[in-house]
């Protein structure tokens, strides 16, 4: 991987959180190159963001906001693939599509147990807003979910559907809203739980 991939980190350091020493650049190569072959673009009838692959016939978790009705588009490689929806979640701001028909397809690993603690640093992969390649951007936690609420908060301006690693290269969270420097984004464990009650608003 060139260099120049990993230059455009996001280094933001605050009050709320602890001091910690940040991923080596091995490290965060390692997390990226680990799942640049899983983060995809999701295409809805009026807004495209990031997906990243959870599952290995075509299984996508993305933002609700790039999903309407039953289906979707999931962009990879440069093409185009048709995608159900097979859950989408208003509350949680999350939604699951699968890509159809399905096939076989690269996922990226998942962390279940554990989840981050305050100062931990993560590593975020996001399509950029005008296109062009997967970046990977650093982001530190502020704020770890508590019993009153299921999500992290980071110090990093990022899109909603990026998902969030540590740095294993394990998928933690995805990134569901946030304003400018501060980015909302709920674990892997809360969606898991809403995807085994099979809900959908």
């Amino acid at each position: 991987m060139r260099r120049a991939l990993l230059l455009p980190v996001l280094l933001l350091l605050s009050s709320n959180a602890r001091a910690g020493a940040p991923p080596t650049r091995a490290a965060l190569r390692k997390a990226f190159e680990a799942n640049r072959a899983t983060v995809v673009e999701v295409v809805g009838p009026r807004r495209a963001g990031t997906g990243v692959l959870v599952g290995s016939s075509g299984k996508v978790l993305t933002s609700v906001d790039f999903v309407q009705g039953e289906k979707a588009t999931v962009r990879r490689e440069g093409k185009a693939l048709s995608a159900k929806v097979r859950l989408a979640s208003a509350a949680l701001k999350v939604a699951l599509v699968e890509i159809d028909p399905p096939g076989e397809y690269p996922s990226t690993a998942v962390r279940l147990g554990g989840g981050p603690s305050e100062g931990d640093w993560l590593v975020a992969i996001a399509h950029p807003p005008k296109g062009g390649e997967p970046a990977p951007v650093l982001a530190q936690v502020a704020r770890a979910p508590t019993e009153r609420s299921n999500y992290l908060e980071v110090l990093a301006t990022l899109p909603r559907g990026a998902p969030l690693f540590d740095d294993k290269g394990r998928l933690v969270a995805l990134v569901v809203g946030g304003s400018r420097g501060l980015s909302r984004a709920l674990p892997v464990p809360r969606v898991k739980d809403e995807l085994a009650a099979g809900t959908r608003p």
